[in-house]
């Protein structure tokens, strides 16, 4: 992420896509929270977005596992600038679509519907110039 950071701070202009939300890699307690102190600097450039992908690579295929993160990333940089996405065919490892979209539906089922449709169609739709 510092090294993100610094790239991100070059090129302000530049539409950015985190992906795998920032690839975080420490499962532990301190590793959660150096991942959202790292998360909060990054979002502070409101040129980049983030993608919600690749967590069961990183934490196990479930609800469970990938929910923390998805929900952290959701929180710190919001619904409007996170979006899901697969990481198949990899994900394919581990799970199906179905799947992987049934857990991460779970996992963000705390967000009202209009922050949901941001997440899985409305960021998406803007960052990709798709509407």
């Amino acid at each position: 992420m510092p090294d993100a950071q610094r790239l991100i701070s070059s090129f302000p202009e530049t539409k950015i896509v985190l992906e795998a939300a920032g690839w975080p890699l420490d499962q532990t307690a301190e590793g959660f929270k150096r991942w959202e102190q790292r998360l909060e600097a990054v979002s502070e450039f409101p040129n980049v977005t983030l993608k919600l992908q690749g967590l069961a690579l990183l934490f196990g295929p479930s609800a469970e596992a990938i929910g923390p993160w998805a929900r952290g990333a959701a929180r710190i940089f919001g619904p409007g600038r996170c979006m899901f996405a697969s990481h198949f065919p990899v994900d394919r490892l581990l799970w199906s679509f179905d799947d992987l979209l049934e857990a991460m539906e779970e996992a963000l089922g705390d967000l009202d519907p209009e922050e949901r449709h941001a997440i899985f169609a409305g960021c998406a739709t803007e960052v990709y110039g798709l509407g």
